[in-house]
């Protein structure tokens, strides 16, 4: 009869090894059933070349939980990262775990979503489950979005990553972002950099490394098949420009009376976030914004999913994003360029990376009549001069085709693979 002690050793070599290989070939109930685990011959964890190298990616808690079916419905820029992201690291020989607001009734169990077209899965994990399973797992490669909190946990990992997908890691310029023990910083354009080296005085730039948001590029290989609308789709924030664009619908439909302006985003975020901080001013602009969609030539559909609002986009002349909003990167510009839309945005930001003269990017504030008068100008003549118009979309077309997922990966296996 086994000690206790000796019991507990047994089991915790049961675990490492299920958690290492992957399965268990014995059903561990009680002192037989180890006696029999022992009794195989099997693989040794040592064995490095029969293991796939583990990729963890942390999203922790959100404003909404969510699976890749939920991301896929609609959701924004770093849970489709994280999502699609996985995807192409599991297509390329990685073991992927993502660590994130699980949205499903059973916490305890990982959730596999299998990838399309495959046997291979990436696996779905609660972030509250995180610091249990580090205990018997060794990490080859550890992502954290968002935040450096993670590494507060004892992670066995030699890699470590975090990937800012907002202006910064934190507002406080004293939040720790822990640099003597990340190996890299991934930021999302020039202007980012920049931005962040600023902010956080600690950030050592030899430590970060340009990367990319990226789409689903399937949802946009027929392109060519739909007829162009006068129609423009707004898909972000509507903090992020579209009351300017609003203000401006009517001087732009003098011009061309049957332009359609579709609204496909929600407010729910944005109202959840002003009702958690008690924030008055926020819901005035919501509510001011709802009353300026009161027009003619508005079409609300709010939040789509990502197939449908591609559907919009395709059919669609022109992309208009008179923001005035720091984007680290616009993934909404990445699909515009997909689309084929032509780019008329704000020369601010992440934009002046991620579309740089692909599209006509106008500087200066957004709310002044320099700006405006520029905007609908260019808006009203790409609606008129097809040539015109075509030239613009197939510039944007071209510039995006280099953020796809499998080369996005590429970029970060490229990071791994600089640190051995």
């Amino acid at each position: 009869m086994l000690s206790e002690y000796k019991k507990e050793d047994l089991l915790n070599h049961v675990k490492l090894f299920t958690k290492w290989m992957g399965y268990c070939p014995v059903d561990i109930k009680n002192e037989n059933d180890l006696n029999e685990f022992f009794s195989i011959n099997l693989p040794s964890i040592l064995d490095f070349s029969k293991h796939k190298e583990k990729v963890y990616i942390y999203t922790g808690p959100g404003w909404e939980k969510w699976n890749k079916k939920k991301v896929d419905e609609g959701m924004a820029g770093s849970e489709t990262w994280a999502s699609y992201l996985g995807e192409a690291l599991t297509k390329k020989g990685y073991e992927v775990t993502i660590y994130n607001d699980l949205l499903t009734d059973n916490k305890d169990e990982p959730l596999l979503e299998p990838i399309d077209g495959t046997d291979l899965s990436v696996i779905y994990r609660d972030y509250t489950k995180l610091e249990e399973d580090l205990k018997y797992t060794y990490v080859d490669y550890f992502i954290s979005s968002r935040t450096t909190d993670p590494f507060n946990f004892k992670i066995h990992t030699h890699h470590r990553y975090v990937m800012i997908h907002d202006v910064f890691l934190n507002y406080s310029q004293d939040y720790d972002i822990k640099a003597w023990m990340v190996d890299k910083y991934a930021y999302l354009s020039d202007w980012h950099k920049e931005f962040l080296l600023q902010h956080h005085k600690q950030m050592p730039a030899e430590k970060m490394f340009l990367t990319a948001n990226g789409e689903n590029f399937d949802n946009y290989k027929d392109v060519d098949s739909y007829v162009k609308k006068n129609q423009a789709v707004y898909s972000s924030s509507p903090d992020r420009g579209l009351y300017e664009l609003l203000t401006m619908l009517p001087r732009i439909r003098k011009e061309i009376p049957d332009f359609e302006l579709i609204v496909a985003y929600g407010f729910y975020n944005w109202e959840k976030m002003c009702e958690a901080r008690h924030d008055e001013v926020g819901m005035q602009e919501i509510a001011k914004i709802k009353k300026a969609m009161d027009q003619p030539g508005v079409k609300y559909v709010g939040r789509l999913d990502k197939k449908t609002l591609a559907n919009y986009q395709k059919e669609s002349k022109v992309w208009l994003y008179p923001t005035a909003f720091s984007e680290t990167y616009a993934i909404t510009a990445l699909t515009a360029g997909l689309a084929k839309t032509a780019i008329v945005s704000t020369k601010y930001a992440g934009l002046i990376t991620t579309v740089g003269d692909s599209g006509i990017l106008i500087e200066g504030d957004n709310k002044s009549k320099e700006y405006q008068d520029r905007f609908v100008e260019e808006a009203v003549k790409l609606l008129k001069d097809e040539d015109y118009r075509k030239m613009w979309a197939e510039k944007g077309w071209n510039k995006m085709q280099s953020y796809t997922w499998d080369k996005i990966a590429d970029g970060w296996i490229k990071e791994f693979k600089s640190k051995q």
